[in-house]
């Protein structure tokens, strides 16, 4: 029994974020109190397989904190805790404040169970992700100055069970304590859970939008995984037996860690692709052998598996950091950082469940993985931002490209125009050249063909001569461009041909009275 000179008071909001990373330092270990707080460390302990309590059985003294897995070469299930301590110096009412036990545990004052974490029998309920608060009844320590406190922890046989310091003393101060504590080992930790939660689904959706990137599917199911894990941390009353569930949970664990490292793989192209179908074999050997062993091995078996996925990890990060250093890439770094980060954290959470550290300190890998993620979320931003920028950039430059590409088909365009208009000329003066040889050129040599007869026909010729010209003249009416309408070549048509048919007495009346004389006779 110790007295405390001074606590921890709960840290506001606001400073969450940085009060995070001195926690993460301090591994967690959050100690606390008050000098209307006493740190109970001194018990006797009654250990057994039995849920009943033998008053026969001799108790041992123990220090706390007490780990199972030292004694556990005779396997028990529960251990009843017993001291004394004196109330005359503390405040009313009492509490008792328990940051630490694993899994389940009863709290009786002076003979009278004031709390409980839950079901006794199996599924133990779990609360070593959870403190144990409890108010002591005034009744109960009403005129006594000697307080006896019997805790009784039950765990499986076969599993490490633990009990941590205990505290006694003012419920106000303890009520503090124990609500720091929830703060940062209960509501801060789901809180980063559903945030990872919502980075899953947008990764996801990425994904889908571009899913030739298989990073974004590695990163969205290596969250999804972390925060199904987080959450089991803190569920007390499970639906299956406690073996099954250690094996899910397990699993799951693994399956996360193939996840981050296929994701690191894809994301900085560093790392021995080809292991990859090797972990996954490992994981389902993993869960074949955890199903399989004895149930006393389960926590030794699943260690030696992540101990090789550790072991992995470092090679990887060894492999990151290097080609960091060769390349000087920003995505590389980043990977190297939260790598970094991630490995500190899950090997302490490691050493904590084997019980080489102290099992009291936080599992901060709750806190490192986030950190992970948020790292390489804010590269995978940036990432999107420069592709999306090139995008832009690429679309700009082909616009700009397309412009000149208009330009050249409108230039080309013309070209091509301006040779058909020569074609079409060239054509028209071939045409005209082969007119001007069959017609006014045979006229010509008509005409002078007449003249060099003995009696030249004066009036014959003159009309000869004529006709020559009306074709000379109908042929250079259709070089004008104006003649491409129809009604206008009609009309230079008549002002050529008019003046001969009234020469020859041909109008329009003579022409409707011979078509009429014809309609009679028919």
């Amino acid at each position: 029994m110790e007295s405390i000179n001074t606590y921890l008071y709960p840290p506001r909001w606001h400073e969450a974020l940085c009060i995070i990373i001195l926690l993460a330092v301090c591994s967690g270990n959050l100690k606390a109190a008050n000098n209307n707080v006493l740190r109970l460390t001194s018990f006797e302990v009654t250990r057994s397989n039995s849920d009943n309590f033998d008053s026969n059985t001799a108790p041992e003294p123990v220090t706390l904190p007490d780990s199972w897995h030292e004694r556990q070469k005779t396997p028990f299930r529960n251990a009843w805790y017993r001291t004394q301590f004196r109330a005359d110096d503390i405040q009313s009412p009492i509490a008792v404040y328990i940051p630490r036990v694993s899994m389940n545990a009863s709290v009786t004052v002076n003979g009278k169970e004031i709390g409980n974490g839950g079901r006794f029998t199996e599924p133990i309920s779990r609360n070593h992700g959870r403190s144990l608060f409890y108010i002591v009844p005034s009744w109960i320590t009403q005129q006594r100055d000697i307080i006896d406190l019997t805790i009784r922890v039950i765990d499986n046989s076969w599993a490490f069970g633990y009990l941590g310091p205990v505290y006694v003393g003012d419920a106000a101060t303890l009520n503090s304590m124990y609500h720091t504590r929830e703060f940062w080992q209960v509501h801060l930790t789901l809180a980063l859970a559903l945030l990872m939660l919502i980075f899953s689904i947008a990764s996801l959706s990425l994904y889908v939008k571009r899913a030739k990137e298989k990073y974004y599917f590695w990163f969205s199911g290596a969250m999804l995984l972390f925060a199904v894990d987080t959450f089991n941390v803190f569920v007390i009353d499970i639906p299956t037996s406690r073996q099954t569930w250690e094996i899910y949970n397990q699993i799951v664990v693994y399956a996360f860690a193939v996840m981050t490292i296929t994701f690191i793989h894809r994301f900085t192209h560093v790392g021995w692709k080809a292991i990859e179908p090797l972990l996954g074999a490992i994981l389902i050997i993993k869960l074949f052998v955890l199903i399989m062993l004895d149930v006393k091995y389960l926590f030794i078996a699943a260690s030696a598996f992540n101990l090789l996925i550790i072991g992995y990890g470092l090679i990887l990060a060894f492999l990151v950091i290097r080609s960091y250093l060769i390349k000087s890439r920003f995505e590389t770094g980043v990977t190297a950082l939260s790598g970094l980060i991630l490995l500190a954290v899950a090997s302490h959470t490691w050493l904590v469940q084997l019980g080489i550290l102290n099992p009291e300190n936080l599992h901060i890998i709750h806190y490192g993985a986030p950190c992970f993620f948020l790292l390489i979320s804010l590269s995978l931003v940036r990432k999107f931002l420069y592709s999306l920028e090139n995008t832009e950039a690429l679309a700009s430059e082909l616009d700009l490209r397309v412009q000149q590409k208009e330009k050249e088909l409108a230039s080309t365009y013309e070209k091509l125009h301006i040779l058909n208009q020569k074609k079409t000329l060239s054509e028209e003066r071939t045409r005209i050249m082969r007119e001007v040889h069959d017609g006014f050129g045979a006229h010509v040599v008509g005409a002078l063909a007449m003249l060099e007869t003995e009696k030249v026909n004066h009036r014959a010729l003159s009309d000869y001569l004529r006709s020559s010209l009306l074709d000379l003249r109908i042929m250079i009416d259709a070089l004008d461009p104006n003649t491409h309408e129809v009604s206008v070549a009609l009309g230079m048509l008549r002002t050529r041909v008019e003046p001969i048919l009234k020469n020859k007495k041909i109008d329009r009346k003579s022409t409707r009275l011979n078509s009429s004389h014809t309609d009679i006779s028919r």
